[in-house]
């Protein structure tokens, strides 16, 4: 980290297919001297990634597009276009993109450490390949979430 900022649009940055939804790292650790990380999806319609918390950072949820069901300790809530949601370090929480459209998203964790995920666990996809949806190995994201800071809630956490 030089003083320098970093100035990413949307779609640059390092591309990734990650839990059947591309992801791009914007802004990654290196580029912030780990204090924060940012990255950008683009979610399909009905999209319900797992539910899991952080115990050693927060994020920030952006919706840009589409809407998002976010459910963070108990409480629910549905985010369009503009809506923000700070998600405190070690809160359960799960999101669910509404069934009828797709949704962009912009996720910020402090420190660092969403982007390091998705470098794990994200596949890089060449130029006009269309990645299948396939079921997540849950296995391997708790692996890597021991690594990044990510635990499993219970199956059947849903944000709806």
């Amino acid at each position: 980290m030089d003083g320098q900022a970093t100035v990413a649009r949307w779609g640059d940055g390092d591309r990734r297919w990650f839990l059947n939804a591309w992801s791009t790292i914007a802004v990654d650790a290196a580029a912030t001297g780990g204090t924060l990380d940012v990255v950008t999806q683009a979610l399909p319609a009905g999209y319900a990634p797992p539910g899991h918390r952080h115990t050693a950072r927060d994020e920030v949820l952006v919706v840009v597009r589409g809407e998002v069901h976010l459910t963070c300790e108990g409480q629910r809530w549905l985010l369009g276009p503009g809506g923000v949601a700070h998600i405190p370090r070690g809160a359960a929480h799960a999101i669910a993109v509404s069934l009828a459209d797709p949704a962009d998203v912009v996720f910020v964790s402090s420190p660092a450490g969403l982007a390091g995920l998705i470098g794990d666990l994200g596949h890089v996809v060449a130029d006009g390949d269309d990645p299948r949806p396939t079921a997540p190995d849950l296995a391997a994201l708790a692996a890597a979430g021991a690594r990044h800071d990510l635990v499993l809630d219970e199956p059947g956490a849903a944000a709806r």
